[in-house]
Protein backbone atom coordinates (compact mmCIF):
# COMPACT_ATOMS: atom_id res chain seq x y z
CA UNK A 1 0.00 0.00 0.00
CA UNK A 2 1.21 3.98 -0.33
CA UNK A 3 1.19 3.63 3.74
CA UNK A 4 3.55 0.57 3.31
CA UNK A 5 5.80 2.62 0.95
CA UNK A 6 6.13 5.61 2.90
CA UNK A 7 7.02 3.60 5.84
CA UNK A 8 9.99 1.75 3.56
CA UNK A 9 11.04 5.50 2.89
CA UNK A 10 11.78 6.89 6.02
CA UNK A 11 13.39 3.30 7.39
CA UNK A 12 15.28 1.97 4.95
CA UNK A 13 18.70 3.10 4.38
CA UNK A 14 18.98 1.58 0.47
CA UNK A 15 18.91 3.74 -2.48
CA UNK A 16 16.98 1.24 -4.47
CA UNK A 17 14.09 0.64 -1.96
CA UNK A 18 13.92 4.33 -1.45
CA UNK A 19 13.78 5.36 -4.83
CA UNK A 20 10.93 2.36 -5.00
CA UNK A 21 9.33 4.16 -1.98
CA UNK A 22 8.93 7.60 -3.68
CA UNK A 23 7.77 6.57 -6.99
CA UNK A 24 5.03 4.51 -5.58
CA UNK A 25 4.40 6.01 -1.89
CA UNK A 26 3.16 9.24 -3.94
CA UNK A 27 0.85 8.35 -5.88
CA UNK A 28 -2.55 9.99 -4.08
CA UNK A 29 -2.20 12.98 -2.94
CA UNK A 30 -3.06 12.18 0.94
CA UNK A 31 -0.69 13.77 3.89
CA UNK A 32 1.59 11.17 3.76
CA UNK A 33 2.63 11.42 -0.24
CA UNK A 34 2.57 15.11 0.36
CA UNK A 35 5.19 14.82 3.33
CA UNK A 36 7.07 12.07 1.30
CA UNK A 37 7.45 14.63 -1.67
CA UNK A 38 8.35 17.57 0.62
CA UNK A 39 11.04 15.62 2.33
CA UNK A 40 12.62 13.84 -0.97
CA UNK A 41 13.32 17.14 -2.15
CA UNK A 42 15.93 17.26 0.19
CA UNK A 43 17.09 13.77 0.29
CA UNK A 44 20.81 13.10 0.48
CA UNK A 45 21.06 11.29 -3.11
CA UNK A 46 20.38 13.78 -5.74
CA UNK A 47 18.64 11.39 -8.33
CA UNK A 48 15.87 11.31 -5.40
CA UNK A 49 15.89 15.16 -5.04
CA UNK A 50 15.21 15.08 -8.96
CA UNK A 51 12.94 12.38 -8.94
CA UNK A 52 11.04 14.26 -6.05
CA UNK A 53 10.83 17.23 -8.48
CA UNK A 54 8.65 15.36 -10.86
CA UNK A 55 6.24 14.22 -8.14
CA UNK A 56 5.67 17.95 -6.56
CA UNK A 57 3.50 18.61 -9.07
CA UNK A 58 0.89 16.28 -7.04
CA UNK A 59 1.57 18.94 -3.96
CA UNK A 60 -1.34 20.89 -3.05
CA UNK A 61 -2.49 24.30 -1.01
CA UNK A 62 0.62 25.20 1.66
CA UNK A 63 2.02 21.99 0.54
CA UNK A 64 2.56 23.29 -3.24
CA UNK A 65 3.88 26.75 -1.79
CA UNK A 66 6.65 24.88 0.50
CA UNK A 67 7.55 22.81 -2.46
CA UNK A 68 8.21 25.68 -5.10
CA UNK A 69 10.39 27.79 -1.81
CA UNK A 70 12.34 24.69 -1.95
CA UNK A 71 11.97 23.97 -5.89
CA UNK A 72 13.92 27.14 -6.28
CA UNK A 73 16.59 26.93 -4.03
CA UNK A 74 17.25 23.86 -5.46
CA UNK A 75 17.60 25.41 -8.98
CA UNK A 76 19.69 27.68 -7.51
CA UNK A 77 21.91 26.52 -4.57
CA UNK A 78 22.04 22.24 -5.62
CA UNK A 79 25.53 20.80 -5.94
CA UNK A 80 23.70 18.87 -8.81
CA UNK A 81 23.63 20.46 -12.22
CA UNK A 82 21.01 17.92 -13.31
CA UNK A 83 18.77 18.48 -10.22
CA UNK A 84 19.24 22.32 -10.56
CA UNK A 85 17.92 21.91 -14.86
CA UNK A 86 15.22 19.59 -13.54
CA UNK A 87 13.88 22.51 -11.12
CA UNK A 88 14.20 25.43 -13.87
CA UNK A 89 11.83 22.72 -16.49
CA UNK A 90 9.74 22.40 -13.77
CA UNK A 91 9.33 25.82 -12.33
CA UNK A 92 8.41 26.90 -16.01
CA UNK A 93 5.36 24.96 -15.66
CA UNK A 94 4.29 25.46 -12.13
CA UNK A 95 5.82 28.58 -11.03
CA UNK A 96 4.67 31.99 -11.26
CA UNK A 97 5.92 33.65 -14.77
CA UNK A 98 7.51 36.90 -13.81
CA UNK A 99 9.63 35.43 -10.90
CA UNK A 100 10.36 32.45 -12.99
CA UNK A 101 11.61 34.38 -16.12
CA UNK A 102 13.92 36.74 -13.47
CA UNK A 103 15.16 33.40 -12.03
CA UNK A 104 16.11 31.87 -15.37
CA UNK A 105 18.17 34.83 -16.23
CA UNK A 106 20.06 34.73 -13.06
CA UNK A 107 21.25 31.33 -13.94
CA UNK A 108 21.82 32.07 -17.44
CA UNK A 109 24.45 34.93 -15.69
CA UNK A 110 25.49 33.04 -12.38
CA UNK A 111 25.25 29.45 -13.25
CA UNK A 112 29.10 27.62 -13.99
CA UNK A 113 27.46 24.63 -15.40
CA UNK A 114 26.28 24.23 -19.15
CA UNK A 115 23.52 21.81 -18.69
CA UNK A 116 21.93 24.58 -16.29
CA UNK A 117 22.46 27.67 -18.80
CA UNK A 118 21.60 25.73 -21.68
CA UNK A 119 18.18 24.51 -19.74
CA UNK A 120 17.72 28.09 -18.67
CA UNK A 121 18.32 29.94 -22.39
CA UNK A 122 15.75 27.05 -23.79
CA UNK A 123 12.69 28.01 -21.31
CA UNK A 124 13.95 31.91 -21.82
CA UNK A 125 13.38 30.90 -25.14
CA UNK A 126 10.01 30.33 -24.96
CA UNK A 127 8.74 32.47 -23.02
CA UNK A 128 11.01 35.60 -24.14
CA UNK A 129 13.07 34.84 -27.28
CA UNK A 130 13.99 38.41 -27.59
CA UNK A 131 16.22 38.30 -24.74
CA UNK A 132 17.06 34.98 -24.23
CA UNK A 133 19.09 35.51 -28.02
CA UNK A 134 20.24 38.32 -26.42
CA UNK A 135 22.29 36.31 -23.62
CA UNK A 136 22.99 33.47 -26.26
CA UNK A 137 24.92 36.37 -28.59
CA UNK A 138 27.30 36.74 -25.15
CA UNK A 139 27.69 32.82 -24.94
CA UNK A 140 28.06 32.54 -28.90
CA UNK A 141 32.30 31.16 -28.11
CA UNK A 142 31.64 28.59 -26.14
CA UNK A 143 32.94 25.50 -26.80
CA UNK A 144 31.29 22.74 -24.41
CA UNK A 145 29.00 20.98 -26.76
CA UNK A 146 26.34 20.73 -24.32
CA UNK A 147 26.20 24.73 -24.54
CA UNK A 148 26.73 24.69 -28.34
CA UNK A 149 23.71 22.41 -28.49
CA UNK A 150 21.67 24.25 -26.03
CA UNK A 151 22.44 27.71 -28.03
CA UNK A 152 21.72 25.75 -31.14
CA UNK A 153 18.10 24.71 -30.24
CA UNK A 154 17.36 28.47 -29.27
CA UNK A 155 18.50 29.74 -32.62
CA UNK A 156 16.87 26.80 -34.37
CA UNK A 157 13.26 28.10 -33.21
CA UNK A 158 14.23 32.01 -32.80
CA UNK A 159 17.40 33.17 -34.45
CA UNK A 160 17.45 35.05 -37.93
CA UNK A 161 19.32 34.89 -41.03
CA UNK A 162 22.67 36.59 -39.13
CA UNK A 163 23.52 33.19 -37.09
CA UNK A 164 24.29 31.00 -40.21
CA UNK A 165 28.14 31.79 -39.67
CA UNK A 166 28.18 30.78 -35.99
CA UNK A 167 26.08 27.16 -37.18
CA UNK A 168 28.52 26.75 -39.82
CA UNK A 169 31.44 27.04 -37.49
CA UNK A 170 29.87 25.19 -34.98
CA UNK A 171 29.04 22.28 -37.22
CA UNK A 172 32.53 22.22 -39.21
CA UNK A 173 34.37 23.13 -36.30
CA UNK A 174 34.87 19.26 -35.43
CA UNK A 175 33.73 20.06 -31.27
CA UNK A 176 30.55 18.13 -31.10
CA UNK A 177 30.60 14.50 -31.75
CA UNK A 178 27.89 11.30 -31.38
CA UNK A 179 24.51 12.33 -30.71
CA UNK A 180 25.50 15.78 -29.75
CA UNK A 181 25.88 16.40 -33.41
CA UNK A 182 22.56 15.05 -34.32
CA UNK A 183 20.80 17.38 -31.94
CA UNK A 184 22.98 19.83 -33.48
CA UNK A 185 22.23 19.26 -37.11
CA UNK A 186 18.84 18.94 -36.36
CA UNK A 187 18.48 22.63 -34.70
CA UNK A 188 20.54 23.78 -37.82
CA UNK A 189 17.85 22.02 -39.96
CA UNK A 190 15.07 23.79 -38.40
CA UNK A 191 16.88 27.62 -38.50
CA UNK A 192 17.98 26.89 -42.11
CA UNK A 193 13.82 25.55 -43.05
CA UNK A 194 12.47 29.09 -41.74
CA UNK A 195 15.17 30.85 -44.23
CA UNK A 196 14.69 32.41 -47.76
CA UNK A 197 15.79 30.27 -50.93
CA UNK A 198 19.01 32.03 -51.59
CA UNK A 199 20.25 31.22 -48.18
CA UNK A 200 18.94 27.22 -48.32
CA UNK A 201 20.86 27.39 -51.19
CA UNK A 202 24.12 28.55 -49.73
CA UNK A 203 23.31 26.70 -46.55
CA UNK A 204 23.08 23.28 -48.10
CA UNK A 205 26.95 22.78 -48.52
CA UNK A 206 26.88 22.14 -45.14
CA UNK A 207 25.46 18.81 -45.31
CA UNK A 208 28.23 17.86 -47.64
CA UNK A 209 30.64 18.76 -45.08
CA UNK A 210 28.58 16.65 -42.74
CA UNK A 211 28.56 14.06 -45.01
CA UNK A 212 32.00 13.87 -45.75
CA UNK A 213 33.69 14.89 -42.91
CA UNK A 214 30.57 14.05 -39.63
CA UNK A 215 30.79 11.77 -37.72
CA UNK A 216 29.10 8.21 -37.57
CA UNK A 217 25.14 9.13 -36.00
CA UNK A 218 25.06 12.23 -37.51
CA UNK A 219 25.86 11.20 -41.49
CA UNK A 220 23.43 8.68 -40.57
CA UNK A 221 20.69 11.69 -39.94
CA UNK A 222 21.21 14.09 -42.94
CA UNK A 223 18.54 11.94 -45.07
CA UNK A 224 16.32 12.65 -42.74
CA UNK A 225 16.70 16.44 -42.80
CA UNK A 226 16.91 16.61 -45.87
CA UNK A 227 13.24 15.22 -45.94
CA UNK A 228 12.24 17.67 -43.52
CA UNK A 229 13.94 20.58 -45.94
CA UNK A 230 11.83 18.77 -48.78
CA UNK A 231 8.46 19.04 -46.74
CA UNK A 232 9.22 22.21 -45.81
CA UNK A 233 9.82 23.14 -49.64
CA UNK A 234 6.46 21.62 -51.14
CA UNK A 235 4.75 23.66 -48.29
CA UNK A 236 5.94 26.69 -49.60
CA UNK A 237 5.42 25.97 -52.74
CA UNK A 238 2.11 25.49 -52.08
CA UNK A 239 1.60 28.43 -50.62
CA UNK A 240 3.35 30.60 -53.24
CA UNK A 241 0.96 28.78 -56.05
CA UNK A 242 -1.70 29.72 -54.26
CA UNK A 243 -0.48 33.29 -53.93
CA UNK A 244 -0.46 33.37 -57.97
CA UNK A 245 -3.83 31.73 -58.16
CA UNK A 246 -5.21 34.86 -56.06
CA UNK A 247 -3.19 37.43 -57.62
CA UNK A 248 -4.34 36.37 -61.39
CA UNK A 249 -7.62 35.77 -59.77
CA UNK A 250 -7.85 39.72 -58.56
CA UNK A 251 -5.59 40.87 -61.47
CA UNK A 252 -2.92 42.24 -60.00
CA UNK A 253 -0.40 40.98 -62.82
CA UNK A 254 2.93 42.78 -61.09
CA UNK A 255 2.15 40.89 -57.61
CA UNK A 256 1.49 37.91 -59.94
CA UNK A 257 5.06 37.48 -61.65
CA UNK A 258 7.14 38.64 -57.59
CA UNK A 259 4.99 35.66 -56.71
CA UNK A 260 6.46 33.40 -60.16
CA UNK A 261 9.71 34.61 -59.46
CA UNK A 262 9.38 33.42 -56.00
CA UNK A 263 7.94 30.11 -57.37
CA UNK A 264 10.98 29.88 -59.18
CA UNK A 265 13.37 30.20 -55.73
CA UNK A 266 11.47 27.72 -54.65
CA UNK A 267 11.88 25.10 -57.41
CA UNK A 268 15.35 25.22 -57.04
CA UNK A 269 15.73 24.55 -53.70
CA UNK A 270 13.41 21.38 -54.52
CA UNK A 271 15.77 20.50 -57.53
CA UNK A 272 18.68 20.80 -55.30
CA UNK A 273 17.32 18.99 -52.63
CA UNK A 274 16.25 16.00 -54.78
CA UNK A 275 19.91 15.89 -56.31
CA UNK A 276 21.53 15.63 -52.65
CA UNK A 277 19.26 12.79 -51.75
Amino acid sequence: SAEQYQYQYYHSKRYRSRKEALQFGTKNKDAGAQQLILDGLNDPFWSLRALAIEKASKLTDVNKTVGLERIETLAKNDTNSSVRAAALNFLVSNGQKDKVAQLLVNRIDEDRSYKVVGTALKQLGKTNPSIALEKARVLEKETASSMMNGIAQLYGAYADSTVFGWFKEAIQSGKIQGFDEVGMLGSYTYWLSRQQPDLIVNGLAIYSHVQAQGGMYAKMFVNQNFAFLSKQCETKLAEVQQEIAAHEKNGNALYADQSRKRLKEWQQVQGLLEQLK
